[in-house]
């Protein structure tokens, strides 16, 4: 996998789009592929209109949003794209957007797709974009967390706050964070994800109760992979 490549799910496949072709010369590739994860078998697709790495991505009705990224030969991976490329998975084409003047020469450092709208993060803010639209609104709760490696179930966001040792859920409805409670998170030994020599992984079963208090189960943990390797991207397909 390319090192800082973009990484998106639909259904049983995943795409990986651009990222560093040769880390130490500072290349970066505009190539697509799409992982078939019941047939375990990859399959080149149309190239990017424009190589990028470290770019933030999410899909939204059928269709691939690639949001800066560096398009320079630095391994700084300074944000200075001003696009944004959008991949219909269906047709299998490129249309180039102009983006819009947020955070441009920023690097992004997290994305999620909740309800048609793509959440994004950067140093300074947290985003909440509607393509559709083109309309982009800062969020401030929701930037009141580290809020980065983090995955949606049912709308509501979830991150591992390995800082206060909590588990934490955004529902972008109530717009307020909240701790998932039961969930004995001792387990998570390490807050990352990347470039550790152990991986474990924890399969919660979580439950909203009345108050809107969330509560949280421990219903499998075990090591999944150990050897010195590197995780690029953390993702859950259906089979």
């Amino acid at each position: 996998m390319p090192l800082h490549g973009s990484y998106v799910v639909k259904g049983s496949s995943i795409y990986v789009m651009g990222g560093f072709h040769q880390w130490q010369r500072g290349l970066i590739t505009p190539n697509v592929s799409r992982i078939d994860c019941v047939s375990h078998m990859a399959e080149p697709l149309t190239r990017m209109p424009k190589a990028v790495a470290a770019s933030v991505s999410a899909l939204v009705d059928g269709k691939i949003y690639v949001i800066g990224g560096s398009d320079t030969r630095s391994r700084q991976l300074k944000s200075t794209s001003k696009r944004i490329m959008v991949f219909d998975t269906e047709a299998q084409t490129w249309e180039v957007r102009k983006r819009p003047d947020w955070e441009v020469g920023r690097r992004w450092l997290s994305s999620v797709e909740i309800a048609g709208k793509i959440y994004m993060m950067s140093f300074r803010n947290s985003y909440v974009y509607e393509p559709k639209e083109g309309i982009c609104e800062t969020d401030p709760i929701l930037h009141s967390k580290n809020w980065s490696n983090s995955c949606v179930i049912d709308d509501v966001l979830y991150y591992y706050d390995d800082r206060s040792n909590f588990l934490r859920a955004y529902d972008p409805k109530e717009r307020v964070w909240r701790v998932v409670y039961g969930v004995q998170l001792g387990l998570f030994y390490d807050g990352t994800w990347s470039y550790t020599h152990t991986q474990r992984v924890n399969e919660i079963a979580l439950e909203r109760r009345k108050g809107g208090e969330m509560w949280g189960k421990v219903e499998w943990y075990d090591l999944v992979l150990n050897g010195n390797s590197c995780i690029m991207k953390c993702l859950a397909v259906k089979l």
